[in-house]
């Protein structure tokens, strides 16, 4: 479809939107596990203390790396999503099974992007 492309780009914007946002709650919280100090803080104390100490850049240090992440992992559960939709379709149609609901072959079809993904994806967040 034309459209897919321009589905799964929308994706991957509201994916980097998403991280920029929420990111700095999981960098401060990264910071905690591994900053004594700053594991005996409350999350909003922590940020404040990071801010102070390293200001805007401390907040979302590993943003970029994050990003490339989230955006590289959109793309294939998404490219995966559109595949077996599409792979579904065509064996409902072939066997005659139109008594099968295109919603459950769509959450079928979402359910082996997601585990596909992220046998994918996990070794990538390893590194």
């Amino acid at each position: 479809m034309a459209s897919d492309g321009a589905d799964v780009l929308g994706s991957v914007l509201g994916a980097i939107v998403s991280n920029v946002l929420l990111y700095p709650i999981q960098g401060v919280e990264a910071r905690q596990r591994v900053d004594a100090s700053l594991g005996k803080l409350d999350t909003v104390s922590a940020a404040i203390a990071i801010y102070q100490y390293d200001g805007l850049s401390g907040i979302y240090a590993g943003l970029s790396a994050s990003i490339v992440g989230h955006a590289i992992n959109t793309v294939v559960y998404f490219s995966l999503w559109l595949m077996y939709g599409a792979t579904l379709l065509f064996i409902r149609k072939q066997t005659g099974a139109g008594y099968i609901s295109v919603a459950l072959m769509d959450l079928f079809a979402g359910l082996l992007a997601g585990a596909t993904a992220s046998l994918i994806m996990n070794p990538m967040w390893l590194l």
